[in-house]
């Protein structure tokens, strides 16, 4: 953990602090909201996900890879769902990001879920995996209709903070984890051992990239081609002390 936290938060301080300025000529802020953006990695919207992965760095010596505790952190996500559509909906408590999406019992499933299929198989017919991800992604899309249509805000009714979200998301890393023998290559395995990396630098390349297109499809892949590029590239000239401050040492 004191090798593992230092990888991923000293990156992080270093691009915040790039983005902070670039932000800042845009639109400036004060000096003390922009020091505790960087530092709560907020800086950038998905960089809450940093702050997940502390914490569960934390947390992954109390965490078992047993079926009670896998059953456990999704009624905790659950929970943390409803907690969270209750205050924000109904009560209309404006929470920033970081604290309703960046604290660990939200996400805490698919965490632990990783833990025990790391040691486990689950032994569902792929033919059922299928149906579930069917099924998840109607109800879904339909959870999603009922926000926009009750509470009229698109941004929130995609949100990936939803329970049948969770649902669709558990079916889906289901069936690739039955079916990894089936669809890995050597490419996407050092695309994902790289993934730290193309999750610091991405935003950029997918703002320069919308500016030429918006179509998700192209928007998706060139900004893996092109981040994945960039990494390689980094790797093969740059020494390894800066490949660590850029987060991009693998």
């Amino acid at each position: 953990m004191r090798k593992q936290i230092p990888k991923i938060y000293i990156p992080l301080l270093f691009y915040s602090f790039i983005f902070t300025i670039v932000l800042y000529i845009h639109k400036p802020i004060s000096i003390n909201i922009a020091l505790i953006k960087i530092f709560l990695c907020s800086t950038l919207g998905p960089y809450y996900f940093i702050a997940l992965i502390i914490q569960y760095y934390v947390l992954l010596p109390m965490i078992k890879d047993t079926k009670s505790c896998l059953i456990i952190s999704f009624i905790l996500s659950c929970i943390s769902c409803l907690i969270i559509f209750y205050a924000r909906y109904f009560l209309k408590i404006k929470i920033p990001l970081i604290l309703y999406a960046g604290v660990f019992p939200v996400w805490i499933v698919f965490f632990v879920y990783g833990v025990y299929l790391s040691n486990h198989k689950v032994n569902i017919k792929p033919y059922i995996s299928i149906i579930l991800i069917f099924a998840t992604y109607i109800l879904s899309n339909v959870e999603s209709y009922f926000l926009f249509l009750n509470f009229s805000m698109i941004g929130d009714a995609v949100t990936a903070i939803k329970i049948t979200s969770f649902m669709y998301s558990l079916a889906v890393i289901t069936f690739f984890m039955q079916n990894k023998n089936f669809i890995s290559s050597k490419l996407l395995s050092d695309i994902g051992r790289n993934s730290f990396g193309i999750f610091l630098i991405h935003i950029p390349i997918i703002i320069l990239y919308s500016k030429i297109n918006t179509n998700s499809l192209f928007l998706l892949f060139s900004t893996i081609i092109s981040t994945y590029i960039f990494i390689r590239t980094c790797r093969a000239v740059l020494p390894v002390r800066m490949l660590y401050v850029l987060g991009l040492s693998g």
